[in-house]
């Protein structure tokens, strides 16, 4: 994703359905609890009342 300005960054937490490769994209300022909970609250939203296994990498 393109950003302006020196140093300048985004955060995005996303997801990938295996089955079918459907994929969920969150875009924040900053990555934090807040914001991770934001993408978390999206996912469910968009899935509601499925079960999903959650693989998580970090810096």
């Amino acid at each position: 994703m393109p950003t302006f300005g020196y140093h300048a960054h985004i955060s995005v937490f996303g997801a990938v359905n295996v089955h079918d490769g459907d994929t969920v994209l969150h875009q924040a300022e900053a990555a934090n609890a807040t914001t991770f909970l934001g993408f978390l609250r999206r996912l469910k939203e968009r899935h509601p009342n499925r079960i999903m296994a959650l693989v998580l990498e970090g810096r």
